[in-house]
């Protein structure tokens, strides 16, 4: 969990505020998570070099980005703030929550297959 271990390193290594940590960690996950979703899990999806590659890069990170931090970052403040969670469990709430939807996001926009419509079933 890229996510994760980004956030414990701003978080309890660098001691950067949790709420920040958990920004700047979802944006080294987004990175990542473009490059693996690029290179395997969409990999059969028609691609058109680089200019295509780029789009592609900043529309998911657009995206999922908003999911993320629509998602994950106000997960964490409401566990934490309101129930008292521990910081390191709302984190992994929010990043389940915030994966599932990015998914749903990748496979019918970002990375969709041309030939298939893009309105989900």
């Amino acid at each position: 969990m890229v996510n994760y271990g980004f956030y414990l390193i701003f978080h309890e290594a660098l001691g950067i505020f949790y709420l920040l940590a958990n920004i700047l960690a979802i944006e080294m996950s987004l990175i990542s998570n473009f490059i693996m979703n690029e290179r395997w899990t969409f990999r059969d999806r028609e691609r058109a070099g680089r200019k295509s590659y780029f789009r592609r890069m900043i529309a998911f990170n657009f995206s999922s980005g908003l999911v993320a931090w629509f998602t994950q970052t106000p997960t964490l403040f409401i566990l934490t703030h309101y129930f008292g969670m521990w910081d390191k469990a709302a984190v992994i709430i929010g990043i389940v929550i915030g994966a599932l939807l990015n998914y749903f996001v990748s496979n019918y926009w970002i990375f969709r297959d041309k030939s298939v419509p893009a309105t989900p079933p």
